[in-house]
């Protein structure tokens, strides 16, 4: 299988592989692309990020993709440092799944979760105006690819 070197194929793959592991995450949604609607908390919301290209050698080009994971807590019945202490537990849980393999199975050369960010969040929407408990991961994935001719 060739080496993924776009952004989409880097969001998809990541998409692929929390929807897989949902249930043992104990995630109530997984949506992609900037999704708007969380019908269901604890949600992830994976959107593609950065992209670069570098020469590397005289036939090949070095890819760096990024990705956003934006986690949302939601349970407003509990106190702010409470749903805070628990996002950075489903966190600790998703780089732990994102990093089972470190290639996605040979998709990639190398891939880890960068940093995260914990914080008040808006879910991408118009016409939200919920504030939400979450923390941004971001997770860095390099690649390559033949040059073309």
């Amino acid at each position: 299988m060739p080496y993924i070197n776009s952004a989409y194929e880097a969001c998809d793959m990541i998409v692929e592989l929390l929807k897989t592991k949902q249930g043992e995450l104990g995630l109530g949604f997984v949506g992609s692309y900037d999704e708007k609607r969380l019908p269901s908390y604890p949600a992830v919301v994976v959107s593609p990020s950065a992209r670069t290209k570098a020469l590397q050698g005289v036939s090949q080009f070095a890819i760096d993709l990024a990705v956003d994971i934006w986690v949302y807590h939601g349970d407003m019945t509990v106190p702010h440092a409470v749903r805070n202490r628990e996002d950075l537990i489903f966190v600790h849980k998703i780089e732990a799944v994102l990093e089972d393999d470190y290639t996605f199975g040979n998709r990639i050369i190398f891939g880890f979760v960068m940093d995260e960010q914990p914080g008040l969040y808006q879910p991408n929407s118009s016409k939200n105006t919920e504030i939400i408990a979450g923390t941004r991961m971001r997770w860095v994935g390099t690649s390559r690819r033949l040059l073309r001719g």
